[in-house]
């Protein structure tokens, strides 16, 4: 099985300083059926929810175990990034995920 990596989204209102409240954490991993690319899912923090980074990971872990599972609910849920030479998986989940973290969902 491959291992799972996390990565936050956080608001930062005034540029520098880390809103206690909103945020996102995904879950990423290697797809099972293809070479180059990962799976990436996200479990949201309510604008007004404080962000806990543990309760993050466990339901973005289990969205994405979900999916892997055949879970049609979960798709909403995950996105399939495609991972080009030289880029990390992280860089390009970011890549990909960065329009929809910061601007449909209000972070800044």
């Amino acid at each position: 099985m491959n291992q799972t990596r996390f990565m936050h989204f956080r608001n930062f209102p005034n540029g520098y300083t880390v809103d206690c409240h909103g945020g996102a954490t995904v879950a990423i991993q290697q797809d099972p059926t293809t070479q180059g690319r990962v799976v990436a899912a996200v479990a949201r923090c309510g604008r007004d929810d404080l962000f806990n980074k543990k309760i993050g990971r466990a339901i973005a872990e289990q969205r994405l175990k979900a999916w892997m599972e055949g879970n049609p609910g979960a798709l909403k849920y995950v996105t399939v990034v495609e991972v080009t030479e030289g880029t990390t998986s992280k860089a390009a989940v970011y890549a990909s995920l960065k329009e929809e973290m910061y601007e449909k969902h209000g972070l800044e």
